[in-house]
């Protein structure tokens, strides 16, 4: 008898308190809004189409300058504008048409436009607007260039992920196109050599695995995270720290959310967060930048307008 009742204590305590016994709790990751721009077709606003019988439409992604300027793809309005500290515009580059989905920025202020779906391209283009440069995206690596599920700028180049399944190298590090890339599994890291795969295993895990740079790696593991409707954002940080970022489906059915842990290679929990942004009424397509070392921004579409969050590690 007197054993059992001896244990409770000793659990509470244990689930409370977890770093009384050498394992350090996960710590809340606070947010606070660097920018708001407003709706408006104006120079200083963004562009925006209500929903009716579709989905609304706003900014469907955003980017960081190489000086900290924001890049936001206002597609609706066929344009990528920059925007300083302030809010303020600090430059327009004008695009050929209003069906560009996601972009990076290169090294040198280069930007690079991605439009998967109708011109089945990414446009190169100075951020004064000059020398643009259109490449195809359709290959042997990339049948469907609807299934393109990220660009991202490393320093050997642009890499493409194709349904979270491989990615290749689309362009080196002179934004030229590269002949013949081999495809490594999953996302390609941006600070290494590898990749990080990912695959949801529904209703209520990711399985998360690392290949080096010749493919090769153990099985992926399989992390319970709760409820998933889709995968958000992902991303390496190197020293053994990743950002898993899902969509999660709110208390009371109002509007769905954003769950994002910062985890260790074993998947222990570290920092974590929850967040509004993850209404499907609006078509996002990329909601989420890792800054260098570790914080996240967000771009956040309201009623209001559009906001961006910065989450900063603890």
């Amino acid at each position: 008898m007197s054993g059992p009742r001896c244990c409770i204590p000793f659990l509470v305590l244990a689930f409370l308190a977890p770093s009384v016994f050498g394992v350090a709790a996960p710590t809340p990751v606070r947010s606070e809004v660097i920018m708001r721009i407003p709706w408006g077709w104006g120079p200083a606003g963004l562009s925006r189409i209500e929903a009716n019988e579709s989905e609304a439409e706003g900014p469907a992604s955003f980017a960081v300058a190489p000086g900290g300027d924001l890049w936001v793809l206002d597609q609706v309005a066929a344009r990528v504008v920059r925007f300083d500290a302030r809010g303020r515009v600090a430059g327009v580059v004008l695009l050929p048409s209003p069906t560009f989905q996601d972009l990076e920025v290169w090294s040198d202020g280069r930007l690079v436009i991605l439009d998967r779906l109708v011109r089945r391209s990414v446009l190169v283009v100075g951020p004064d607007g000059a020398d643009p440069v259109e490449h195809a995206v359709q290959g042997p690596l990339a049948p469907e260039p609807g299934e393109i599920t990220a660009i991202l700028a490393r320093s050997d180049g642009i890499w493409l992920e194709v349904a979270h399944r491989h990615s290749f190298r689309l362009l080196d590090e002179d934004l030229a196109p590269v002949p013949e890339s081999p495809a490594l599994p999953g996302r390609v890291l941006r600070r290494g050599g590898g990749s990080l795969e990912l695959s949801l295993r529904l209703p209520t895990g990711v399985a998360v695995g690392w290949r080096d740079s010749m493919g090769m790696g153990p099985a992926p593991m399989v992390l319970e995270v709760g409820p998933v409707l889709r995968l958000a954002w992902a991303e390496d940080l190197g020293e053994d720290r990743f950002w898993l970022i899902h969509v999660i489906p709110a208390a009371g059915g109002r509007g769905d959310r954003f769950s994002g842990a910062l985890r260790d290679r074993s998947g222990a929990v570290l920092a974590f967060f929850e967040a509004g942004g993850a209404d499907a009424e609006w078509s996002q397509v990329r909601e989420f930048r890792v800054l260098d070392g570790g914080d996240l921004l967000q771009m956040e579409l309201r009623p209001e307008g559009v906001r961006f969050l910065r989450w900063r590690l603890p």
